[in-house]
């Protein structure tokens, strides 16, 4: 439904301006007409064709960019005054996704209904994660949404930023990586085999090397199918192990220990996990229900595992700071921080400090591991294409002496 912006006078003469949602300009006049307000001016809320500038499909699950643009908007349309039913209609309007936008029409449909936005929201649990639902619900209950909303906004923005730097930081290497591999393919499979022709037609004596990756380039050219289907086989295994518990926490606990990386990964955990307990301490919400959400959207069953002993702990009557120090996850450093959030009543600002913390010594360790992936995997990429050219030469120079004979 279409959402207008008007000013109108009262009976009285007093002048109004207010935002409605109406299926057309007719209607909203005819509706405050019979209220007895004389509509002055009246403008159709714009509708934008996308969001953020980044293509998706229009019927693709909407990404965490898109949720938190929503999340701002209803933050300054709530602190305007606009109601929310109206501020739901607006943000469906002007959504490009699909499911998104489908989303929100069930909310404006609750909402005008009398259920709550919490409520609603809930109808479309893969479309807003439980943290989205819960803060929200927190917003009606302390009746401040706007400040709820602005707080979420702020999370989900911070998420949006982390991811991204991780894909940048990525990118170059993972470039380089696939055409160090596509070059390796194509001189194995199509030059060499061709320089082999040529040699044992002319007798030359091969190189045991030579000999080696000629055996490599039979095997890649005839067998191609084998290498293929290992390669499938091998990534189906690990889909499917990260599918069961056990599997799960087998490659969680890989990941921290992979040299340099493992590293990393920690210290988003700690950002991602300092980051959702702040957020949902500052909206309001209780600690036990604060820790739960943060080891669901942990990202590490470890992590998660550790979170839900930690909630015991404080439900038990102890500090959080001792219940996080048992499971031995978390650094001394996080671990000061939070007792001292404790002692001073300021736990919600000690878990944005670490956050902070943690994020700043995220993105300092990509961009070193960045700058040192960088050469590193060009002087490999020299190394194998050299290898391989060594390979070809060698036989060319025996032939070349024969021939001088």
């Amino acid at each position: 439904m279409p959402v207008f912006s008007y000013r109108a006078l009262s009976a009285s003469g007093h002048p109004e301006e207010a935002t409605a949602a109406a299926s057309s300009r007719q209607e909203l006049v005819s509706s405050l007409s019979e209220k007895g307000y004389f509509v002055t001016w009246i403008e159709q809320h714009a509708v934008r064709s996308g969001r953020g500038g980044r293509w998706q499909w229009p019927g693709g699950r909407p990404g965490l960019d898109e949720i938190a643009l929503v999340w701002r908007e209803m933050s300054v349309l709530v602190a305007a005054g606009i109601s929310l039913p109206a501020c739901l209609a607006a943000l469906r309007d002007q959504t490009a996704n699909a499911q998104l936008r489908a989303a929100l029409a069930d909310c404006v449909d609750m909402v005008v209904q009398g259920h709550s936005l919490s409520a609603a929201l809930s109808v479309n649990p893969k479309v807003f994660p439980r943290i989205v639902r819960d803060i929200v619900r927190t917003g009606e209950s302390s009746g401040d949404l706007a400040v709820a909303s602005r707080h979420l906004a702020s999370y989900l923005e911070q998420t949006v930023e982390i991811r991204r730097k991780v894909k940048t930081a990525t990118l170059y290497p993972a470039v380089v990586l696939t055409a160090s591999v596509g070059t390796v393919i194509v001189l194995v499979t199509f030059i060499l085999p061709r320089f082999m022709g040529l040699f044992d037609s002319l007798h030359v004596e091969v190189p045991t090397v030579t000999r080696l990756l000629l055996s490599l380039s039979q095997l890649a050219s005839s067998r191609w199918y084998v290498s293929a289907l290992a390669a499938l086989a091998c990534v189906a295994l690990l889909r499917l192990a990260g599918r069961t518990p056990r599997g799960r926490a087998l490659l969680d606990g890989l990941k921290l220990r992979l040299p340099a990386v493992g590293d990393i990964a920690r210290k988003l955990l700690l950002w991602r996990i300092g980051s959702t307990l702040a957020t949902g301490l500052k909206a309001g919400m209780p600690v036990l229900e604060v820790l739960e959400i943060a080891a669901e959207s942990a990202g590490n069953s470890a992590y998660s595992v550790a979170l839900l002993q930690a909630r015991e702990a404080v439900a038990s009557g102890e500090f959080l700071t001792d219940g996080l120090s048992r499971t031995r996850l978390f650094p001394p450093l996080f671990l000061q921080m939070v007792a001292a959030g404790e002692q001073t009543g300021e736990l919600a600002q000690m878990f944005e400090q670490a956050a902070a913390f943690y994020h700043g010594e995220a993105h300092a360790k990509m961009a070193g591991l960045t700058s040192i992936i960088e050469p590193v995997l060009v002087i490999v990429m020299g190394i194998i294409v050299g290898f391989i050219a060594v390979s070809v030469i060698s036989p060319i120079y025996t032939l070349v002496e024969k021939v001088g004979e």
